[in-house]
């Protein structure tokens, strides 16, 4: 066996009716062993009984691969992607091309990358995290998406019935809003009453303290499909950026904020701090959620967050990396 494939079916794309024959089709003649959403018990020990795979090949969105980083042993096989979630945030960050026949390429001639991981309280994830308006944006869309994929409990039989015959079409329509769904979480959570979160940080660069809209740890530039905390973040420096935004006095400036932030320009707001950090301490006045790669991983009121320098390995398509050298 030369791969193990990974789906996860919770990604727009990687739903389980007619997953073999989709990989079949652009997998080619290479032995492989698929696992449909798999415990991290099974990943684990399945990666550790095979040593002589080539590669994990994870089939969903940046989600899909958090889980699956999260099981990986020491020592692992390098990572493949075909991107099949709602962003593919890594995945496009690395020039994986979006098309499957094309991304299965990468599992017969990409290169070998080593990026950096970076870490909460020793969760890791790969592309951005923090908290605060952002964290609960991805709640917001995990939540969405439980709804209208029968997660119904506490409803009534009526409602479940009702819930049932929308359910698929709803699920559908989330889907195709593509990246557009996670501004339209942010610009849900600015609707609503809250009370945002006193943070106090804490770095080699000095410490910030403020109530906060957001704080993002990027590993790359872009999350969420379109948001741009930190333009300069990249994959293999060693570094991690930090973005910090104070809570705006107004509804109004935190649709400023979205803005700008979508358009990759917040460095220039009087909101943001930024800065290049390897290890931060974050405290909050509340408990609060902590995302990375779209997944809530810790809620608490202390966060660590740390870089592990070149700590993953991933395959990625070979003109991408000489574009990244030709860049250097």
């Amino acid at each position: 066996m030369r791969h193990l494939v990974i789906v996860g079916t919770r990604a727009g794309r990687a739903r389980a009716a007619g997953i073999h024959e989709r990989l079949r089709a652009v997998m080619g003649d290479d032995t492989w062993m698929l696992l449909l959403d798999p415990s991290s018990a099974e990943i684990h020990a399945l990666v550790r009984l095979n040593p002589g795979l080539r590669a994990v090949v994870v089939v969903g969105g940046d989600g899909t691969v958090n889980r699956v980083l999260r099981a990986l042993p020491v020592g692992s096989p390098p990572l493949a992607i075909l991107p099949a979630g709602t962003a593919n945030d890594f995945a496009s960050a690395l020039g994986v091309p979006p098309e499957w026949h094309e991304a299965a390429e990468v599992l017969r001639s990409g290169v070998l990358r080593h990026v950096d991981l970076l870490t909460v309280n020793g969760r890791p994830f790969v592309t951005c995290g923090g908290l605060g308006v952002a964290a609960e944006a991805a709640d917001r869309v995990a939540r969405w998406r439980h709804e209208w994929r029968g997660g119904n409990a506490g409803a009534g039989p009526g409602a479940s019935i009702g819930r049932t015959l929308v359910a698929v079409p709803a699920a559908r329509a989330l889907g195709a809003l593509g990246w557009i769904i996670y501004p339209l979480a942010a610009a849900r959570e600015f609707l609503g009453p809250r009370r945002l979160p006193r943070l106090h940080l804490s770095c080699g660069g000095g410490t910030w303290e403020s109530e906060a809209l957001a704080l993002l740890f990027s590993n790359q530039p872009r999350f969420g499909g379109r948001f741009v905390g930190s333009p300069g973040a990249v994959h293999d420096d060693g570094w991690m950026d930090v973005c910090a935004i104070a809570a705006p006095k107004s509804r109004l400036g935190m649709f400023r904020v979205l803005a700008r932030t979508l358009q990759g320009r917040a460095a220039g707001l009087p909101e943001v701090w930024q800065a290049r950090e390897t290890r931060v301490t974050v405290e909050s006045d509340q408990p609060v959620r902590f995302f990375g790669d779209g997944e809530i991983l810790d809620v608490g009121t202390r966060f660590v967050v740390e870089v592990r320098p070149a700590a993953l390995r991933v395959l990625a398509p070979v003109a991408a990396q000489q574009a990244i050298r030709e860049a250097m």
